[in-house]
């Protein structure tokens, strides 16, 4: 299983060393897989069979793509956060690259790491409810 740090980071949450050292102590004092299943239950199957579509339709077949060809595919300007000006595209496409981090833009992401990082977007979404989901991807990566 990735260590909590791992998950942390593909959700986009950067914590400091210490940070994460605290958050790994609170957990243990009351319920350590409570992350592990938070993340769990936001992505189920049918959430990544979608990122896996995304994927599919980015890679083309490669095994790893460069992070600039994830974020060229990207649109920010469709998401919902930036129509209903939550955040500007700008905003949202420093938020993608940092979900990445820290590659930069010609390095490479495999679809495991791309999968992870979906993961964590996922879970700001409603765990019964995929179409919210869906929808962004959609919208997003056409």
């Amino acid at each position: 299983a990735p260590s909590l740090e791992m998950q942390l980071s593909d959700a986009g949450l950067f914590l400091s060393a210490p940070e994460v050292q605290r958050l790994q102590n609170y957990l243990a004092e009351v319920d350590a897989p409570l992350l592990t299943l938070i993340l769990d239950r936001n992505f189920g199957p049918t959430r990544q069979a979608m990122v896996q579509q995304v994927w599919d339709a980015i890679a083309g077949g490669q095994p790893t793509v460069t992070l600039r060809t994830i974020i060229n595919q990207f649109n920010s300007a469709v998401h919902d956060k930036v129509r209903f000006g939550a955040k500007t595209a700008d905003q949202l496409d420093r938020e993608m690259i940092m979900a990445f981090h820290p590659r930069g833009p010609e390095d490479t992401v495999s679809a495991e790491e791309f999968m992870g990082v979906f993961r964590g977007i996922s879970v700001g979404y409603t765990p019964d409810v995929d179409g919210d989901f869906e929808m962004m991807l959609t919208n997003c990566y056409g």
